[in-house]
């Protein structure tokens, strides 16, 4: 059987091969053919200029058959039946057919490859110009149907009945359908691409010029279904049932609807991009010149919404109901709505831009010629509310409750409310520019026309001054807080909590010393309270007056004032049994527990980088930049695929993209988007030169970087800054700092710290070096630190300081921030908390960058691009347990624009 050369022969004709008696010719076996007959009968049989290789057919039967200039190769039938069947110019290639039967069938130039027909049956079929490439059909029957210049290319077909189906210029490509049933079904000039249908049924369908791309249904149901003019690219739908549907000259791109019911709908000049729907329900509805892009819906219920001139761009809903409801000329921009009920409401002339509303309930809400402008507010309830003339500037409100509010011409920029509840409160003529307040209420106030001096409120300002001085001195004018000192005074509040604590705090908090400050208050108040200004000064900062002169100051200034402070009132070195035993407790689960790490950028499906390199070339190209179009690519691919953008840029358009990306962008955002460009060890060698150039070296960004970083990390970061920066990475640290922190550094960019699990026995010895030399002088007590701390695995060195609680009865971070000062004190303090929690170290690193007044945008920007695909998802956690909020409301709040936009999307979510 081998030798014959029949291996591509069907398995009947193995058979006939087994029992017949041929001579195997030993010579020339690939030269061998054989046709093969069992049970076959033809009767007025005509062939002109037929050839048949390898055929093969069982209980064949053909009457009045008329074959011209055919050919077959490979072809095998079981149970084939014709009736007055005609051929003209047909080939096929490895055609199967079981069961087929055929009546007055008639073929015109037909070609067929790779075919395979089962249980097919053809009433007075007419096909011209017909061509399949690896056609499947099981199951197949079509009455009175008729073909014209049709293609299929990767079509399968299963237990698909056709009644009067005619198709004109019909192509398809890679069509699935399953389960297909059509009645009267006409189509004209219909083309199909990767289209599928699952249990499809339709009654009565016509379709003229129709145009699918990637369409997928599945449970579609069609009753009287009329489209002109109808275009669709990547349409999906589930369960979708429509009844009576009219449209007109529509398009979709994008469009996935799920489990979506219509009645008596009807749409002119619709155009959908990117629009999602899950559970819709719409009744009566009627759009005229709508445009929605990048629409999402959840449980969305509507009844009789009436829209005219509508423009939506990014608009999310969850659970939102809308009950007769108006709208004329209304404008939206990245619209977001949670849990969202209106009643009754009315606008004219609305426009929103980057507005997020969260559980939100207005009643008879009636708005006239309102402008917001990244408007956020989260739980807010209004009653009666009525406001004219409003305009709003970056404005943020948490958990806000107003009743019978009114406002007349209120101007606010860069407001901020957290926790505020006004009750019968009227403003004329306000305005309030940088206010911040925090937990603040205020009962029947009234201000009318306030002159910038001259304020009379009934205000308690005890919580002002002392239970959050941080959120609200920053943001407070000169006058404003003259006016709070004075009436701080006037209130008599008690002397335990003195007012000097806050100048005191701020005197030594940000960049440099307030001096003057410091000196007037420790000596005025060193003999009066200062004992109560110290406690006050270590409840509302957590931190002692003592610690915070000795890091701020030096030499004898510091010494003086420590002696005039008298005492430190921080715990830190104070260490107790109870905490001994939480802190051993706390390194042992920190050594045993296995984290996940989890980024917030993974490569994108699909990846084109040709596509994106066009795509940013024309985002860039002309007249003004396409922002949204270069942050949606960069900021939603791999570093890896980012790259190879970068080649294909340079490959394709000969250009280069860093440049072309600088040259467009500024600021914050070019710095951010060439961060995300740059290879890890391209982008951390640059942060690790922009924390040493200029007048000042960035300290924190020197460890941060340094003690985060692999081996492997460390040592491809050296390699990229010799060769960006013609020097070597060690050169310009030692030439950039000094001392025993320029030695730690020196240690920590030779990126040899040892890898490998913990030495149990080893750790108990090093543990016990670290105790013996917290009893040394400070040089001795740094080296022996450093010597471990900068060398030993991160593994090791939490089953050394587990151990050192044992041996001291002391915490290593306690004793650090107690023994230790100035850079040496960060260097080492950053490490242990790395090696205690990575994450946490730097949720709290960010939390700095954007706490208070400003923002250090270069941290903010190296820790997001740095952890983007490592832990950022694990740093958002620490975030959000840490600080009682999340990282992206953070960002949310203290960031704008397209920079904003960017550090979001890296972000990932919002917890």
């Amino acid at each position: 059987e081998t030798h014959v050369g029949c291996r591509s022969v069907h398995q009947e004709c193995t058979y006939v091969l087994r029992q017949a008696p041929l001579q195997v010719y030993e010579g020339e076996p690939q030269r061998f053919y054989s046709s093969f007959r069992l049970s076959c009968t033809l009767t007025n049989l005509s062939h002109t200029n037929l050839s048949h290789t390898n055929l093969s057919h069982t209980n064949l039967t053909h009457t009045n058959l008329s074959h011209t200039n055919l050919t077959h190769t490979n072809l095998s039938h079981t149970n084939l039946t014709h009736t007055n069947l005609s051929h003209t110019n047909l080939s096929h290639t490895n055609l199967t057919h079981t069961n087929l039967s055929h009546t007055n069938l008639s073929h015109t130039n037909l070609s067929h490859t790779n075919l395979s027909l089962t249980n097919l049956t053809h009433t007075n079929l007419s096909h011209t110009n017909f061509t399949h490439t690896n056609l499947t059909l099981t199951n197949l029957s079509h009455i009175n149907l008729s073909h014209t210049n049709l293609t299929h290319t990767n079509l399968t077909l299963t237990n698909l009945s056709h009644t009067n189906l005619s198709h004109t210029n019909l192509s398809h490509t890679n069509l699935t359908h399953t389960n297909l049933s059509h009645t009267n079904l006409t189509h004209t000039n219909l083309s199909h691409t990767n289209f599928t249908h699952t249990n499809l049924t339709l009654t009565n369908l016509s379709h003229t010029n129709l145009s699918h791309t990637n369409l997928t249904h599945t449970n579609l149901t069609l009753t009287n279904l009329s489209h002109t003019n109808l275009s669709h690219t990547n349409l999906t739908h589930t369960n979708l049932s429509h009844t009576n549907l009219t449209h007109t000259n529509l398009s979709h791109t994008n469009f996935t609807h799920t489990n979506l019911t219509l009645t008596n709908l009807s749409h002119t000049n619709l155009s959908y991009t990117n629009l999602t729907h899950t559970n819709l329900t719409l009744t009566n509805l009627s759009h005229t010149n709508l445009t929605l892009t990048n629409l999402s819906h959840t449980n969305l219920t509507l009844t009789n919404l009436s829209h005219t001139n509508l423009t939506l761009t990014n608009l999310s809903h969850t659970n939102l109901t809308l009950t007769n409801l108006t709208h004329t000329n209304l404008s939206h921009t990245n619209l977001s709505h949670t849990n969202l009920t209106l009643t009754n409401l009315s606008h004219t002339n609305l426009s929103h831009t980057n507005l997020t509303l969260t559980n939100l309930s207005h009643t008879n809400l009636t708005l006239t010629n309102l402008t917001h402008t990244n408007l956020t507010h989260t739980n807010l309830s209004h009653t009666n509310l009525t406001l004219t003339n409003l305009t709003h500037t970056n404005l943020s409100h948490t958990n806000l409750t107003l009743t019978n509010l009114s406002h007349t011409n209120l101007t606010l920029t860069n407001l901020t409310h957290t926790n505020l509840t006004h009750t019968n409160l009227t403003h004329t003529n306000l305005t309030l520019t940088n206010l911040t307040l925090t937990n603040l209420t205020l009962t029947n106030l009234t201000l009318t026309n306030i002159p910038s001096l001259s304020v009379s409120v009934s205000i308690s300002l005890y919580f002002c001054l002392y239970l959050s001085p941080p959120s609200i001195s920053p943001s407070l004018s000169l006058s404003l807080s003259l006016f709070l000192s004075i009436s701080f005074f006037i209130s008599h509040l008690p002397l335990s909590l003195p007012p000097q604590s806050l100048p005191l705090s701020l005197s030594l908090q940000g960049l440099g010393t307030q001096d003057n400050t410091l000196i007037r208050i420790m000596i005025c108040r060193s003999e009066i309270d200062m004992l109560d200004i110290r406690e006050c000064f270590r409840m509302s900062y957590e931190k002692s007056l003592y610690n915070m002169i000795k890091e701020d100051t030096s030499g004898d200034y510091k010494r003086t004032l420590l002696a005039l402070c008298g005492g430190d009132d921080d715990l830190a070195g104070e260490f107790f049994p109870e905490a001994a035993q939480l802190a051993y407790k706390m390194w042992e689960t920190s050594a045993t527990t296995k984290v996940q790490l989890r980024p917030t950028i993974r490569p994108a499906s699909d990846f084109d980088p040709a596509d994106d390199a066009q795509n940013l070339r024309k985002a860039m190209k002309g007249f003004g930049t396409d922002e949204d179009v270069i942050i949606n690519i960069v900021a939603n691919r791999s570093n890896e695929q980012r790259q190879e953008i970068r080649q294909a840029f340079k490959s394709i358009l000969g250009r280069d993209l860093m440049k072309d990306l600088k040259s467009e962008l500024s600021k914050n955002l070019e710095r951010l988007i060439i961060g995300l460009m740059l290879t890890p060890a391209e982008f951390d060698a640059k942060m690790m030169r922009k924390a040493m150039e200029g007048a000042g070296t960035d300290e924190h960004a020197l460890i941060e970087i340094l003690v985060t970083r692999s081996n492997g990390e460390i040592q491809a970061m050296n390699a990229a800054y010799r060769a960006g920066y013609k020097k070597s990475m060690e050169d310009a640290i030692q030439s950039d700092t000094s001392g025993r922190f320029s030695q730690i550094l020196t240690s920590l960019v030779q990126g040899a710290r040892e890898q490998g699990p913990a030495d149990c026995d080893r750790a108990l010895v090093d543990a016990q070096e670290l105790a013996d030399a917290c009893n040394e002088d400070s040089d001795d007590m740094e080296i022996k630190f450093m010597s471990i701390l900068c060398t030993r695995s991160f593994p090791h060195l939490r089953r050394v300081f587990q151990e050192f609680v044992r041996c001291s009865n002391k915490d290593i971070e306690q004793i650090i921030k107690k023994e230790m000062s100035g850079d040496v004190k960060q260097a080492m303090y950053g490490i242990v908390r790395s090696v205690k929690n990575q994450s946490n170290y730097f949720a709290e690193r960010l939390y700095k960058a954007m706490k208070g007044m400003g923002t250090d945008d270069r941290a903010l920007i190296r820790i997001m691009v740095s952890r983007s695909e490592v832990d950022l998802f694990n740093i958002r956690k620490e975030f959000k347990e840490t600080h009682d909020c999340s990282l992206h409301e953070f960002i949310q709040g203290d960031t704008s624009g397209d920079y904003r936009k960017t550090l979001l999307m890296l972000c990932g979510g919002q917890d």
